[in-house]
C-alpha cells in the first residue's frame, strides 16, 4: 500500500527541496549563472535577482545582461565605458514611466526625423522640442480635469510637442487636388487638451491630435469611453449627412485609423519610409504605391493612392481617393519611339462588382510627350460607394516620327478605405456597458 501524506508534508518536502537547490545555484560558475539569467526579460527581473545572494548579484549586474535591455527598451546602442546598467538606470530616471512604450515611439520618431532630414529638413526644424513632465501633468489637471492621457501619447509629446506653426505643412504630409487642399499639423499638448471642453455628441471624451486649419478637420483620440469609443482609439470623424439638422448637428460615424496611438504613429512612420512618400516643394504627399507596369515600348506607368477621409462619408456611403500617376520612358528607347499621349481608357470596378468605363482625351487637360528619358506626373481623384474598388486601363500614344500608335498599360490600382464604425454601433456598445454596470450595481445592493 502506498504511503499516505498529509498536506503539510508536501510543504515540508517543498521547503527541503528549496534548501537543497539553493546552494547548487549559488555555486554555479558566474558565466553559467549569467547565461541562465539571460532568459529573464525585464529590468525588474534582474533587480530581484540582485537581492537573492552575492552570486546572483554578481551575475545580475553583468553588462551582457543589461546591454540587450538597453537596446530593446531605450534603443541605446553605445554604452558609456561599458556600464550598461548605468545607462539603463540613467534613462529610467528620466523616462521610467514610458518603459513599455518608449522603444516603439522613439523608433517611429527616428524614422521620421531621418527621412525629413534628408528630403525636407524644413519640416524637421518645424517640430517643437519635447514637453516636460510638468507640462503634461499640468495639462491633465487643468484642461482634462484630471483625466490621464495614454502613456504612449505622453511619450510622443515628450520627444516632440507638436509643431511650431500649425498653419504650415508638417511631417504628417499634405494633399492637393483641384480646389481641395489639406495640410495636417501635429497639435501640442496645450492645444489638444484645451479642446476637450468643446467636444460634444460623438466627440465627448475625445481630443484632436492633428488639425488641418484650412478644413478644420483632423485625427481624434478617445481618452474616455463617454461617447462609446474604445479608450485610446484613433479615428477620423465623419458626420452622418442623413441626420444633420439646421444647426449642423447630427450623429457621428468614424473611420477607425488605429486601436491605439502607438499603432497609428508607427504605421505612418513605417509607410513614410517604405513607400518613400514623394516630397514636392518641401511638402510630403502620403501616397502608397499601388501598381507598376513596363510595356514592350519601354513606357512605364506607376500608380500610387491616398484615401481622403475629409472628403468621404460613411453614410450615405462615399469613399474618396486621390491617385498619383507617373509615366516615364526609358532612356535607351530609339528616337523614333517618341510619342504623344492622345487618350486614356479606364475600367472601374467597385466592391460589389459593378463595372464602369471611362474614355477620354488627355490626362487632366495635358497631352504629355514621351521621349527617351522623359517623365510626366499628374494627380487625379475618384470615388466609390463601396469601401473598396479597383481601377485599371491604358493610355494610347501616337508616334511622333512615324505612323501608328502604341498603348501603355495601367496595372490595377486597388483602393481600400479604413474600417468604419457607425454611430449606431458605437451607441449599442455604450448601452451594453451601461446595462452591465447597472446590473452590477443592482447586485451589490
Amino acid at each position: 500500500m502506498a504511503e499516505a501524506y498529509e498536506p503539510t508534508d508536501f510543504l515540508v518536502l517543498g521547503e527541503e527541496r528549496q534548501d537543497v537547490m539553493q546552494p547548487q545555484l549559488d555555486t554555479l560558475p558566474l558565466e553559467l549563472l549569467v547565461e541562465i539569467l539571460s532568459y529573464l526579460g525585464t529590468r525588474q527581473d534582474l533587480i530581484s535577482c540582485c537581492e537573492v545572494s552575492k552570486a546572483f548579484y554578481a551575475a545580475a549586474v553583468s553588462p551582457s545582461l543589461w546591454k540587450p535591455l538597453c537596446r530593446k527598451v531605450w534603443r541605446i546602442y553605445k554604452g558609456k565605458d561599458g556600464n550598461w546598467k548605468g545607462c539603463y538606470t540613467e534613462m529610467y530616471m528620466h523616462w521610467g514611466r514610458y518603459e513599455q512604450c518608449y522603444a516603439a515611439i522613439r523608433q517611429a520618431w527616428d524614422l521620421i526625423e531621418k527621412y525629413t532630414e534628408e528630403y525636407c529638413p524644413t519640416l524637421l526644424h518645424g517640430l517643437n522640442d519635447g514637453a516636460t513632465e510638468e507640462e503634461l501633468n499640468q495639462a491633465e489637471m487643468q484642461n482634462l480635469n484630471g483625466i490621464s492621457l495614454p502613456e504612449d501619447y505622453r511619450c510622443f509629446l515628450r520627444i516632440h510637442n507638436g509643431q511650431k506653426n500649425i498653419n504650415r505643412s508638417g511631417v504628417l504630409g499634405s494633399t492637393h487636388i483641384a480646389n481641395h487642399f489639406k495640410r495636417e499639423a501635429i497639435l501640442n499638448v496645450k492645444a489638444a487638451t484645451l479642446s476637450l471642453a468643446h467636444m460634444h455628441g460623438g466627440l465627448r471624451g475625445c481630443i484632436p491630435i492633428t488639425l488641418c486649419v484650412i478644413n478644420t478637420c483632423g485625427h481624434y483620440m478617445a481618452i474616455t469611453e463617454e461617447a462609446g469609443h474604445k479608450h485610446g482609439r484613433v479615428f477620423w470623424p465623419s458626420l452622418d449627412n442623413e441626420t444633420i439638422n439646421l444647426n449642423g448637428d447630427g450623429r457621428m460615424n468614424c473611420f477607425i485609423m488605429a486601436d491605439n496611438f502607438t499603432q497609428w504613429f508607427i504605421s505612418y512612420a513605417e509607410s513614410l519610409v517604405k513607400e518613400h512618400y514623394p516630397v514636392i516643394r518641401g511638402e510630403i504627399f502620403p501616397y502608397k504605391s499601388a501598381s507598376e507596369h513596363t510595356g514592350d515600348n519601354d513606357i512605364t506607368v506607376k500608380t500610387a493612392t491616398c484615401f481622403l477621409p475629409e472628403q468621404s462619408n460613411a453614410n450615405p456611403p462615399r469613399f474618396f481617393f486621390t491617385y498619383r500617376i507617373t509615366i516615364s520612358m526609358d532612356q535607351s528607347v530609339p528616337k523614333d519611339g517618341s510619342c504623344k499621349l492622345e487618350t486614356r481608357h479606364w475600367y472601374i470596378t467597385d466592391g460589389n462588382g459593378e463595372k464602369e468605363e471611362v474614355h477620354g482625351e488627355a490626362v487632366v487637360g495635358s497631352y504629355p510627350t514621351m521621349v527617351p528619358g522623359a517623365r510626366h506626373d499628374y494627380v487625379s481623384c475618384t470615388s466609390f460607394t463601396t469601401p473598396t474598388g479597383t481601377m485599371e486601363g491604358h493610355y494610347t500614344f501616337k508616334f511622333l516620327n512615324r505612323e501608328g500608335t502604341t498603348n501603355a498599360k495601367i496595372a490595377p490600382m486597388h483602393f481600400k478605405a479604413p474600417p468604419i464604425e457607425l454611430a449606431s454601433e458605437r451607441q449599442r456598445r455604450r448601452n451594453a456597458k451601461l446595462n452591465i454596470a447597472s446590473c452590477t450595481d443592482s447586485d451589490s445592493d
